[in-house]
């Protein structure tokens, strides 16, 4: 009986123990998240503030703050407006998903054969998939 009685507090203890991981895992997510939507803006161009402002939009969702003059200089109010209609954001139980529906943001992420590719949101993944090797790296020193 003692035994039993036991095992079973035992077990409470480790569905406690991995739903205490669970919600760190999806907290961290969320920053992983807030830190990639925050690089994504920096090396976003701006013009009118459109494009970044859909980026902007899923980072404030996501409780963060956009990086200061995000808008730039010529920032027109109603394409920020515009801007931050067009962003779409998910998040998930495990994920967040996030994207840009401005009908020109796969011209600034790809380029054409007359303008140079920004590529801001691939090398805004390359930036953070390293920064996550990194502090993959220094924990496992510890």
């Amino acid at each position: 009986m003692k035994i039993e009685n036991d095992i079973g507090q035992l077990q409470a203890k480790i569905r406690e123990f991995g739903k205490g991981i669970e919600v760190e895992a999806n907290e961290l997510t969320k920053e992983n998240a807030k830190e990639l939507l925050t690089n994504i803006i920096d090396r976003n161009p701006v013009d009118t503030g459109r494009s970044r402002a859909a980026w902007v939009e899923s980072l404030e969702k996501l409780g963060g703050a956009p990086p200061p003059g995000w808008q730039g200089a010529t920032a027109e109010k109603a394409a920020i407006e515009e801007g931050r209609k067009l962003s779409k954001l998910e998040i998930k139980e495990k994920s967040v998903s996030f994207s840009s529906a401005v009908e020109y943001i796969q011209t600034l992420e790809y380029g054409t054969t007359q303008r140079a590719a920004f590529q801001m949101v691939r090398n805004s993944i390359r930036w953070m998939a390293a920064r996550i090797r990194r502090r993959r790296k220094n924990q496992q020193k510890k």
